[in-house]
This record gives structure tokens, C-alpha cells and sequence, in this order.
């Protein structure tokens, strides 16, 4: 399962998994964005049957005090282990 924000990078990684034997889907999305995770998670789960490792790499700042920052700025990517990651929602392990 491969997710990102820039589809015709995913198509070419897709195809490059695919051409070596691999089986593997992408879903353009912003991993910032929880109601897509949880989307990814579904269909990993619903092509897969469960998945093993999640892994956001993703970068996120916030400039501010924190007493200044925003709810919503600090809540921009799930937390693995807070019960927000889909993970934890879906049982990713078998």
C-alpha cells in the first residue's frame, strides 16, 4: 500500500513494484488528513486482510509558542499508539 500526495509518483512506484512481481495498490492522500488515513486503512485491510507495519513519514511544524499554537495545528498527523492511527483501530496485526 503505498499513499502520498503526488499520484504520477505513486503510478511510477506502483508500476516499478508491480514489474518485479510485487502486489501492491497506491491512494493519493495527505497523511495529515485523518478521515483519509482511516480510508487507507480500510482498503489496505479490505484488499490485504490486515497489514503488518504503518509507517507516516511525514514532516510537521509548527512555529508558535505552544500556549499560541492552535488545536487543530497540533493535531495535524496522527500519533502512532494514541488510538488515532488506524493501527490501533483496525488491528493491523494479524
Amino acid at each position: 500500500m503505498l499513499v502520498a500526495r503526488s499520484d504520477a509518483t505513486l503510478q511510477a512506484l506502483e508500476k516499478e513494484i508491480t514489474d518485479t512481481g510485487g502486489d501492491v495498490i497506491h491512494i493519493v492522500a495527505d497523511v495529515a488528513n485523518r478521515e483519509r488515513m482511516l480510508f487507507v486503512a480500510q482498503e489496505a485491510v479490505s484488499r490485504f486482510g490486515h497489514f503488518n507495519t504503518w509507517i507516516n513519514n511525514v514532516g510537521v511544524s509548527i512555529y508558535g509558542r505552544l500556549d499560541e499554537v492552535s488545536e487543530a495545528n497540533s493535531r495535524r498527523a496522527p500519533l502512532p499508539g494514541s488510538g488515532s492511527d488506524p493501527e490501533s483501530r483496525y488491528g493491523g496485526w494479524p
